[in-house]
């Protein structure tokens, strides 16, 4: 059994939303904070054997991006808007090496760029999510009601949620 998810059409969330035209400045948050580890692919980030220049997980399994994140990070970019890595893995040298080695289309068709790249700020070491976002706070300036961190788990956010206000 496959354990990639396929990339397929979701249906708009059920709940009485409030549509933004792209065009309108307040559409879009000033700053983007992913996770690595289950939210920009499908496993905890390590390394098995002495594999040259591909990563794998620990069972052997290929290491890429779920198939949405390419499109995301490329709006993201267009927009200008800055992307950050919050990530607390205890394996920093293996996150940043998979975005080094990772590769995404390049703009206009041309060659593949490092995921990398893609990425303003790299806050990747063990500790604290608000350690992480003080940080990047510290370095960029955004206001906390400013960012946006999809969440790959719930209790992700319990140590951000005071942040801001």
């Amino acid at each position: 059994m496959p354990r990639r998810a396929t990339c397929r059409e979701l249906s708009p969330p059920a709940g009485n939303y409030r549509a933004v035209s792209p065009n309108n400045p307040d559409a879009f948050p000033l700053l983007v904070a992913f996770d690595l580890d289950y939210t920009l692919w499908d496993l905890w980030i390590d390394r098995k054997g002495d594999v040259v220049n591909q990563l794998v997980d620990r069972r052997g399994q290929q290491l890429s991006f779920y198939c949405e994140v390419p499109s995301i990070l490329a709006e993201l970019k267009h927009r200008r808007i800055h992307v950050a890595a919050a990530s607390r893995t205890s394996s920093p040298e293996l996150a940043r090496e998979a975005l080094g080695m990772l590769l995404l289309p390049a703009d206009e068709g041309g060659d593949h760029v490092k995921a990398i790249s893609y990425f303003n700020t790299l806050e990747i070491y063990p500790g604290s999510k608000l350690r992480h976002f003080r940080e990047i706070h510290r370095k960029t300036g955004i206001p906390y009601d400013q960012m946006v961190y999809p969440l790959h788990i719930i209790l992700s956010s319990l140590g951000v949620r005071g942040l801001g206000g």
